[in-house]
């Protein structure tokens, strides 16, 4: 049982303990962490590329879990693209490309990104509570820094309009795949709003309730 490349578990210590003639209770939980020990300073880090503030910040945000979900596994190369896909299981998914342009290889970031059609889609999210339209560096930094412009409704926070984006994008990504439904960048559009008028609605009440009391 071989670990996989990059992973932190390795296993042969657990599999050389199981031999024969050898007592279970001398294989107990403190043994094999002292066994395991020398592969812990070789094991990656959950967030390399994060600090402890901005993990902070990311778990302070008020997101939905179905949300916090889909940013936390892109942050880390989880999210099942198409490149990622192909690599595990090439028999079954033939191509790495976009299936939605079919111009580029479906990296984490073309898949949540950078395919023109989801381009459209933070442009005119950008423009609409932003004010201004993205460089490709602005939606990076926001995506894996949290470094956010100013909304300009300061009563939204930033974090509020760019996960439901997020989430939008993957709703209608996977209804093209799973039910045929084209992937319109209006339409898009239309479910982010409809999310972001909500975080609005809950935030305005929240205050409401906060100058009451």
């Amino acid at each position: 049982m071989p670990p996989r490349d990059g992973s932190p578990f390795d296993f042969d210590p657990f599999i050389s303990a199981l031999v024969l003639g050898k007592p279970w209770s001398r294989l107990s939980t403190r043994s094999y962490r002292l066994t395991c020990s020398h592969h812990h300073a070789n094991a990656q880090l959950l967030s390399p590329h994060l600090s402890p503030r901005q993990l902070h910040s990311f778990w302070s945000f008020a997101l939905p879990h179905w949300a916090r979900n889909v940013w936390f596994r892109s942050l880390h190369n989880k999210l099942s693209c198409r490149a990622l896909l192909h690599h595990i299981m090439p028999f079954t998914v033939f191509s790495p490309l976009c299936n939605i342009c079919q111009m580029s290889i479906e990296t984490q970031e073309h898949f949540l990104l950078s395919c023109p059609l989801k381009s459209a889609v933070w442009l005119g999210i950008w423009l609409e509570f932003f004010g201004t339209i993205p460089p490709p560096s602005a939606l990076s930094l926001a995506f894996t820094s949290f470094l956010f412009p100013p909304t300009l409704n300061p009563s939204i926070p930033a974090a509020s309009v760019f996960r439901p984006t997020i989430l939008a994008i993957w709703d209608h990504h996977w209804a093209l795949h799973f039910n045929s439904a084209p992937f319109l960048p209006s339409l898009v559009l239309a479910t982010a709003r409809k999310s972001i008028s909500r975080i609005y609605s809950e935030l305005e009440l929240d205050s409401a309730d906060s100058s009451l009391a």
